[in-house]
Parts: C-alpha cells; sequence; structure tokens
C-alpha cells in the first residue's frame, strides 16, 4: 500500500500526527511548564494571600505538566514510571484541556500584580 509508505516517510503515526508537531508540542508545553513554576515563584513574593496562595498553586501545576510532558526527569520516582506509561494515553486534546483548566484559578483569583491593587486588597482586608 503506498501511501502507507508516503505516510512513514513524512513520520506520520498510527494516530495521525506527525513525529515533528508531536516533538514541537511536548516542547511547548515542556517551556509552558517551567515558565509557569518560574512565574509561580515570583508570585509568591507578594502582598496578597489570595496571590501567594496562586503562587503555590502555579509551581504545582507546572510540576504536574512537567511531570506529563517530560517524564524522564521523574523516571527516579517509584510513580515516575507509572506516570510515564499513562501519559502516552492521554490524546493531545484531553491535555490541551487539563492544561487550559488548571490556568483558570489563577487568572481569576489573582487577576491583577499591581502593586496598588495588592495593597488596596490589604487595607480592605
Amino acid at each position: 500500500h503506498r501511501s502507507s509508505g508516503i505516510n512513514a516517510e513524512y513520520g506520520e503515526n498510527a494516530e495521525g500526527g506527525s513525529f515533528w508537531i508531536k516533538t514541537l508540542a511536548k516542547g511547548a508545553s515542556t517551556a509552558g511548564a517551567l515558565l509557569a513554576a518560574v512565574m509561580g515563584i515570583f508570585v509568591l513574593i507578594s502582598l496578597s494571600a489570595k496571590c501567594i496562595a496562586m503562587g503555590i498553586y502555579m509551581v504545582a501545576a507546572g510540576l504536574v505538566v512537567l511531570m506529563l510532558e517530560a517524564t524522564m526527569c521523574f523516571l527516579f520516582l517509584d510513580i515516575g514510571k507509572w506516570i510515564e506509561s499513562k501519559s502516552d494515553r492521554i490524546r493531545a486534546w484531553q491535555k490541551m484541556v487539563l492544561y487550559f483548566g488548571m490556568c483558570i484559578p489563577a487568572a481569576v483569583i489573582c487577576g491583577s500584580t499591581s502593586y496598588a491593587r495588592q495593597m488596596d486588597d490589604i487595607s480592605t482586608a
């Protein structure tokens, strides 16, 4: 069957996705997870208790995404091998919904990081 040879030549697999697209998506997700964790650390330096809680949440969410996308970083843990076996079974759209859903609480609860708003929150508390 000629078309399967052409698909294999361009790196398509049984799911229909290209190897390069999947690798790019994993790289982007990993970079986003690291960025979320780093920005969560910056949010921890805040005057608002809600924003401090969301900073902790952002670091934890970044670690969850990192566990799902860069499983090799967690293979030294007992749960790392289990996560690796389950991570590849999750479809891309399900991961996208999970990642998008995880960012909503931080954006809603601590929507502004301006110093003036934090001072207003402290003065009204």
